[in-house]
């Protein structure tokens, strides 16, 4: 991957899914990470895991 530190990903559907593996592959990265999804509680648990 190209050099993404301190870029910005916005992810919807980032409580599980596709949208959990880029938030942890992208934090990895070094990328700032703003998640959203409809349900609370996988979201929460997967902020706590980035």
């Amino acid at each position: 991957m190209r050099d993404l530190k301190d870029k910005v990903a916005v992810i919807t559907g980032g409580g599980g899914g596709i949208g959990r593996a880029l938030a942890l592959a992208f934090a990895a990265e070094g990328m700032h990470i703003a998640l959203a999804d409809v349900e609370e509680e996988p979201l929460a648990a997967v902020a706590s895991e980035v």
